[in-house]
């Protein structure tokens, strides 16, 4: 499943997950939804809540091979770029133009993820509306982890129900739905909150 964090302001959303390492001891770890236990909860409950008192919508596209599985006989990193840019074209409103930073994945020479998504991304809406798109290094790049935060969460309600109880990992997920005004972690389309199940394109 692919997820990501939209916002109009990500120095400020920057700057407040800076006060939150500060704040835990100038913490250097790497933000991971699987990383989540009882000694560093309280951490994460830190991140959920500027999380949802921020700007940022969460949007997630999700894959259920039980339904449609479109890495089947396909070429990981060509897909890979297809399912990112359905989610930015899902992600991006009329008025609105977009820069795209994302985790990089190994591609073949003279390939660039970057490029492909910007390009199938502006086809799809029509426009150059995608301005930029750029591979990045998620382990330094503290955005990428909270869309990683997300995803993780959300991965854990769609595909390990019976996993979630009263333990850290279910309680950050609960949170983090809670905190943007979702009830599930079903398919919806909420104002801040967005999850759909992937499916073949028509036509």
């Amino acid at each position: 499943m692919i997820a990501g964090i939209k916002t109009r302001h990500p120095d400020d959303l920057l700057r407040s997950i800076h006060r939150v390492r500060e704040k835990h001891g100038h913490c250097a770890d790497e933000f991971k939804f699987t990383r989540v236990d009882g000694s560093n909860e309280h951490r994460y409950r830190d991140l959920v809540d500027l999380l949802s008192d921020s700007d940022v919508q969460i949007h997630a596209l999700v894959v259920d091979a039980r339904i449609w599985n479109p890495f089947k006989g396909g070429q990981h990193w060509s897909v890979q770029a297809a399912m990112l840019s359905r989610l930015v074209v899902s992600a991006i409103n009329h008025f609105e133009v977009m820069s795209v930073y994302m985790d990089g994945i190994t591609t073949p020479d003279n390939t660039s993820l970057g490029q492909l998504v910007k390009r199938k991304s502006n086809y799809e809406i029509g426009g150059g509306k995608v301005v930029s798109a750029v591979s990045l290094n998620s382990k330094t790049n503290d955005l990428l982890q909270l869309a990683d935060l997300t995803a993780g969460a959300i991965r854990r309600a769609r595909f390990e129900p019976e996993s979630m109880g009263d333990d850290p990992k279910s309680r950050i997920a609960l949170r983090l739905a809670a905190g943007f005004g979702a009830h599930s972690f079903e398919d919806q389309s909420q104002t801040r909150f967005r999850v759909k199940t992937a499916e073949p394109a028509r036509g």
